[in-house]
């Protein structure tokens, strides 16, 4: 296999201007944790699944304790949401040389967080697909001072503030030791003594084609058994699709796949990279960081002769750090606005769910598809999306022609 590569170095970011702006917003807290279920702007909290991640709230002691029940690898995939709006959008462009200011009581040893802000789509309407559009997001341990508080300039998000999303959210926590929040508020202006590090590169995240009335079928890994029966499909449905492939079985000789995806080339399929052993990226340290992306691209060019530039993290799982080393390698980050759910329904007693899932995102304007080829029912469907698809006016191409 492949011998690891070395760690690149991170860029430094854009240098912040000195002497630090002053905004004229006025300040906005947004949580103090006075209230057990609602935010200090009358919204209510919420998870994103409780067997991963939890939240507990004492107004005693005005604190946010956000602990983690699930396994340490799924602990990085909990998100807190903490409401900016009742609705799906909302103007913050007012904001925008302020500074959000996250109080904890300390850091714990090991744990690291990123602190985000949902991007709107451009309808700002949670039932077009998809809702939100994105996230900007930012590495609370880059800001961190004193141990205690983060100071972190609103353009740092790089979102369009005009259509900010409606929520802040705690994510991508890197390990299962509790943090406790003490404060989550918009400021004017920073106290002396901080110091403010550059802004990383932020990479978009890419949910929908931008070619009116293409569709990409996204294919993640699956199964080498149900890999011919895919390849046919396509061939039978005369459409092209892009293949997210993991590094470490195409380097197994017995399965088939190297012959497979040199075919898949040779019909003008697009291949991009999945890692290269699927890991969550939010909860491996920045060596094995670096070395999942570098060896899974080192991977497709010594198997396959192809140097992959599109990228589709496992599980949807993505962090500060992951955007800014694509980014420095100039990566498009891929996600999707259609989910085929194949992981709820693939193997269940009701796979023709399936369907439904496609056809209702399809009906939400959705138009890059996740799908994997794990499950026999899955790649049986595939036919049926396909037409499905051309029957909503869509021509099916590859995710870099869409």
């Amino acid at each position: 296999s492949p011998a690891p590569l070395p760690n690149k170095p991170i860029s430094a970011g854009t240098p912040f201007p000195q002497p630090y702006p002053v905004s004229t917003a006025g300040n906005l807290v947004i949580d103090n944790f006075a209230n057990a279920n609602n935010n200090a702007l009358g919204f209510g909290r919420d998870i994103s699944d409780n067997t991963l991640i939890k939240i507990t709230v004492s107004t005693a002691s005005k604190q946010m304790t956000v602990s983690f029940p699930g396994t340490p690898n799924e602990a990085s995939d909990g998100l807190v949401f903490i409401p900016l709006a009742g609705s799906t959008c909302v103007d913050m462009t007012k904001y925008a040389n302020s500074y959000v200011h996250v109080k904890i009581a300390s850091m714990p040893a090991g744990q690291d967080f990123d602190i985000a802000i949902e991007q709107a789509n451009d309808a700002c309407d949670e039932n077009v697909n998809p809702s939100p559009k994105g996230f900007g997001e930012v590495q609370a341990s880059r800001y961190l001072s004193g141990g205690t508080d983060m100071y972190i300039p609103v353009s740092h998000f790089g979102i369009n503030l005009a259509k900010t999303g409606s929520s802040l959210d705690l994510k991508s926590f890197r390990t299962r030791t509790s943090v406790v929040f003490k404060l989550i508020e918009i400021v004017n202006s920073v106290p002396a003594g901080i110091t403010i590090p550059g802004r990383h590169s932020q990479l978009p995240l890419i949910y929908s084609c931008t070619v009116p009335n293409t569709l990409a079928f996204g294919i993640d890994d699956g199964d080498p058994a149900f890999a011919q029966t895919v390849m046919a499909t396509l061939k039978s449905n005369n459409v092209k699709a892009t293949f997210f492939l993991l590094g470490l079985p195409l380097l197994d000789t017995t399965n088939g796949l190297a012959a497979i995806y040199r075919q898949a080339i040779a019909d003008g399929h697009q291949i991009g990279f999945h890692s290269q052993t699927h890991p969550y990226f939010s909860s491996v340290s920045d060596a094995d960081l670096d070395w999942q992306i570098d060896t899974s691209i080192s991977t497709i060019q010594q198997v396959l002769n192809v140097t992959p530039s599109y990228f589709r993290p496992p599980f949807g799982n993505v962090d500060s750090r992951l955007r800014q080393r694509l980014a420095d390698r100039g990566i498009k980050n891929i996600m999707w606005s259609i989910d085929v759910e194949d992981w709820m329904y693939g193997t269940s007693t009701t796979p023709e769910k399936q369907l439904t899932a496609f056809n209702d995102d399809l009906k939400r304007n959705g138009n890059i598809v996740v799908m994997h080829y794990l499950y026999q029912s899955t790649t049986n469907y595939l036919d049926n999306f396909i037409k499905s698809a051309k029957a909503a006016g869509k021509k099916v191409v590859r995710i870099d022609q869409c």
